[in-house]
């Protein structure tokens, strides 16, 4: 019996944030698996840093965007990955079952030409 190796899901392409969202964002956080994405503490804004303190209205959106579009994704990536790694380690563990396998093959039929030579 062979087993096909799984192929990895596809990386979400989360639906853009709203424009005033963007750039406090932090992007590989996106794909956080046990925690939701996070925002910079401070961005520069015509030259100005401002403080994420300082924009609620932010923090406001990205609870929304989070709960309406986020967490929709995410779920649904990780739920496809998490079967891909069971499939994954299903496979892994054949490959290694057959290699064993090929190897006892292997020492068998030596033993026996062996002998056979005796």
């Amino acid at each position: 019996m062979k087993i096909s190796k799984p192929t990895e899901p596809v990386k979400p392409v989360f639906p853009d944030p709203p424009k005033n969202l963007e750039e406090w964002i932090i992007k590989d956080s996106l794909l956080n698996k046990d925690d939701l994405p996070e925002l910079y503490s401070t961005i520069i804004i015509n030259g100005q840093i401002e403080s994420i303190e300082n924009h609620p209205e932010i923090i406001k959106g990205f609870d929304e965007y989070c709960e309406n579009t986020w967490f929709i994704n995410a779920e649904r990536y990780w739920k496809a990955y998490n079967q891909y790694e069971t499939l994954y380690t299903i496979y892994d563990r054949t490959e290694l079952i057959h290699c064993i396998r090929n190897y006892l093959l292997f020492i068998i039929n030596h033993n026996s030409l062996v002998k056979n030579m005796n």
